[in-house]
């Protein structure tokens, strides 16, 4: 009886020890994502149409007009005091999104004419957000005055 149960000891530590291995895994695969726009060059006012296809834990699309342009939002990150306990108020923001059976088309309307730098990240997560692996994909959009 006692050989048996320190057979069955022995089995379940090399489980355990096999089970961690493999959770602790360094390996954490970039997103895939492709993205295609109805239009890269548009007018004030009209749609455009951005299509996301792939997969990834977390989407975030920067539309790059002035509230949500991802170099304004890293200019920010660098200059914001943190030396205070105070709350950061970032102008600049992303917008979630949360993509479904491998899709997410979300549409956005300029309302100036610019030359804008559109931004989606996709990120994937391990070990309780500690590892992270992201794709970053660009386009740039032209918005020219109304008809």
């Amino acid at each position: 009886m006692k050989k048996i149960f320190l057979k069955y000891k022995f089995c379940v530590i090399i489980a355990a020890f096999a089970l961690s291995i493999i959770s602790c895994s360094d390996n954490i695969d970039a997103p895939a994502l492709q993205l295609s726009l109805s239009s890269t060059t548009d007018t004030v006012k009209q749609t455009v149409t951005f299509t996301i296809i792939g997969s990834a834990e977390y989407v975030t699309i920067w539309t790059g007009d002035s509230t949500h342009n991802y170099d304004g939002y890293l200019q920010e990150l660098s200059t914001a005091d943190t030396t205070t306990p105070k709350k950061i108020v970032h102008i600049n923001s992303g917008v979630p999104l949360d993509i479904a059976n491998n899709q997410y088309i979300y549409s956005y309307v300029y309302k100036k004419a610019g030359v804008y730098q559109a931004v989606v990240i996709g990120t994937n997560t391990a070990d309780n957000s500690a590892k992270i692996k992201q794709t970053f994909l660009k386009e740039t959009v032209t918005v020219t005055g109304s008809k």
